[in-house]
């Protein structure tokens, strides 16, 4: 199934991201490594729309706003990823932020996304170890 080879992609992407966060926490300060970070990202979103001819840019307003929003949370969420990996091991701090509990909770919240038994399940032992790596 293609979602499942794009989610698998996601992973070891996401997870050299969180590796390389990691090893740039060494060198610079949270404040740069997001900067660059940036400018990687632009690269990136660049590239995509001459790659797929993607032109004009979408402008519907509750998309842009959402859109703009990511790059808040994200680039604010990198700052604070970044500091707890200066103060902590990489082990602890990955496993507590890739959690996605928060995104669970709105998209069941919001968008009334169903949550089995097994799911909601998942989400409690995954809170529990939060709690237990904390400790």
């Amino acid at each position: 199934k293609l979602w499942f080879l794009y989610a698998l992609l996601a992973l070891c992407l996401w997870g050299l991201w969180g590796f390389f966060h990691k090893a740039a926490s060494h060198h610079l300060q949270p404040q740069s490594i997001i900067a660059y970070e940036a400018i990687g990202f632009a690269i990136i979103a660049v590239a995509m729309m001459a790659v797929t001819k993607f032109w004009p840019v979408e402008t519907e307003p509750k998309g842009v706003l959402f859109a703009l929003l990511i790059g808040i949370s994200g680039g604010l969420g990198g700052f604070f990823f970044v500091r707890s990996l200066q103060l902590h091991k990489a082990s602890i701090v990955l496993l507590i932020a890739a959690l996605p509990l928060v995104t669970l909770a709105l998209v069941w919240v919001f968008f009334r996304e169903a949550v089995t038994a097994k799911e909601g399940m998942g989400m409690l032992l995954a809170l529990i170890a939060i709690v237990l790596f904390a400790v």
